[in-house]
């Protein structure tokens, strides 16, 4: 009898009344009465990905991210369309992750990899890019205002790969078609009976106007490297060679001209490497071996009302630092460089970094290209530095850059981050920045010890840029070449 009728209820505390009922051996799911899988929606959804499908290339679709599981009945049908593509779900309600297993609607295709938390912290730690993604979210019977909040729809926008496309349902909220338009290009917004529903594609404006700090008009690469080893007339890059080999890595979105390499710096085979900022196709000759964007960096821009978009957990430390710390027990502070370098050395910073990141800082200040700036925490009794943040900035384009960070052990229990961050940001709307720049995020295939701060400066609301994948070229001569050492 339980495939004619048969009734499964639940209670959630994050979607309220869960209720899925079967009739005649098919499902339907509601949510407080509001139907999130079934013939209807199922229906909506098929229409959505015959849309996809014809305004996408052949064979784009290969990576696809579904924010919002609902019962998962629309897995399947993802597979269905698109066979040859992975899928990553998002879901914030793990009864609804528990109902969906239970049902086994995504059969005879395998339960997708489900992230089990809320989609804006959940993003923040994507290190891929998707070709198509699902905009889902709902709380209850209701669209997730997410659909408006712009630094969590610019967190979207860079996790869609340079020609990936957007699909949300909004259900009845027209007004977030609008909001959605204004972070994406759009392809077509439509109505299936009730629902709502846009389509867009990545928009490769840059509408920001952000600029990553290698692209800066004032950006000198590591000052660490020896001027031997930069390409000529290519301040962005770097050389090296082992014979009879020349390794050549550039950095910007127009293409490296490699005929000014100086021919005493030529070998018989150069591997050359280009890395693009916001350029997405590749000229012929060169080559892409991993469609996975290089490297992984967050930016935000600056408002009073900053806090607002950092996580629970932050303003939470911010108010116990403000409570029980600031003026009290520590102030911030400019230091100077030998005091924050003495500092630095006694830090919770992995050993292996600490030196090198020191003489870097020291040869900014003394190069003067891009001002840097100390601030440091200081402990009100003994006057003792207990951390500190060094900034670098772009005056022409109104940046500040965090280049290092540290505290001390004794003071691990104490938000003191948090305290140098929050000054960070303040600081720098009174100097009239208009974005803060959290450096590079932990990404897969970097070292596990980068994850931990990577996770914190997540907390201060970031809109993630990522850099194009990496393009390769190679340059064989057959000609003759005199040996040399390897040494530069």
């Amino acid at each position: 009898m339980s495939w004619l009728l048969e009734v499964k209820k639940r209670q959630s505390e994050k979607n309220g009344s869960i209720t899925a009922l079967r009739r005649f051996g098919k499902w339907t799911v509601y949510v407080n009465g509001c139907q999130q899988t079934g013939s209807e929606v199922h229906a909506m959804w098929k229409d959505a990905f015959k849309r996809v499908r014809r305004r996408s290339e052949s064979g784009l679709i290969q990576k696809i991210l579904m924010l919002g599981l609902g019962g998962g009945g629309e897995v399947k049908t993802l597979h269905e369309f698109f066979p040859d593509a992975s899928l990553t779900v998002v879901e914030y309600d793990p009864e609804m992750i528990t109902l969906a297993k239970e049902l086994r609607l995504y059969r005879p295709f395998p339960f997708p990899q489900v992230i089990c938390e809320d989609a804006k912290t959940a993003l923040a730690k994507l290190y891929e890019q998707y070709d198509l993604i699902i905009l889902d979210l709902f709380f209850g019977p209701e669209p997730s205002s997410l659909a408006t909040d712009r630094s969590f729809l610019a967190t979207v926008a860079g996790v869609l790969a340079p020609r990936g496309i957007l699909v949300a349902n909004v259900f009845r909220k027209t007004e977030y078609l609008s909001a959605l338009a204004k972070s994406f290009d759009g392809y077509d917004t439509w109505r299936f009976k009730w629902n709502y529903l846009g389509l867009y594609r990545k928009s490769l404006e840059k509408k920001d106007g952000y600029v990553p700090r290698s692209a800066w008009p004032e950006f000198q690469p590591s000052l660490g490297i020896p001027p031997a080893l930069h390409p000529s007339d290519m301040p962005h890059g770097a050389y090296w060679r082992t014979w009879p080999f020349s390794f050549e890595e550039y950095q910007g979105d127009q293409e490296p001209d490699i005929a000014l390499l100086p021919k005493e710096k030529r070998v018989p085979i150069r591997v050359i490497m280009w890395e693009r900022f916001w350029r997405t196709d590749a000229p012929p000759t060169w080559i892409k071996f991993i469609d996975r964007p290089y490297r992984k960096t967050g930016y935000t821009s600056l408002s009073p009302e900053y806090k607002k978009n950092w996580s629970a957990t932050a303003r939470r430390d911010l108010r116990k630092w403000e409570k029980d710390f600031l003026g009290s027990v520590y102030t911030i502070e400019p230091v100077t460089e030998e005091e924050f370098g003495a500092a630095y050395l006694q830090s919770t910073v992995p050993f292996y970094m600490r030196r090198a990141m020191k003489n870097e800082i020291g040869l900014r200040i003394k190069s003067g290209a891009t001002p840097i700036i100390l601030y440091g925490a200081r402990r009100i009794t003994d006057k003792k530095l207990i951390g500190g943040i060094a900034l670098m900035s772009s005056p022409s384009l109104k940046i500040s850059y965090f280049l290092a960070g540290f505290f001390l052990k004794e003071v691990s229990e104490h938000p003191v981050m948090t305290g140098l961050f929050d000054y960070w940001f303040s600081s720098s709307i009174a100097e009239g920045m208009r974005f803060l720049d959290f450096g590079n995020f932990w990404k897969k295939g970097e070292p596990a010890s980068w994850k931990g701060f990577s996770a914190f400066k997540a907390k201060f609301g970031p809109t993630y840029f990522f850099y194009q994948p990496r393009l390769y070229r190679f340059s064989i001569f057959k000609q003759s070449f005199p040996r040399f050492r390897n040494d530069n």
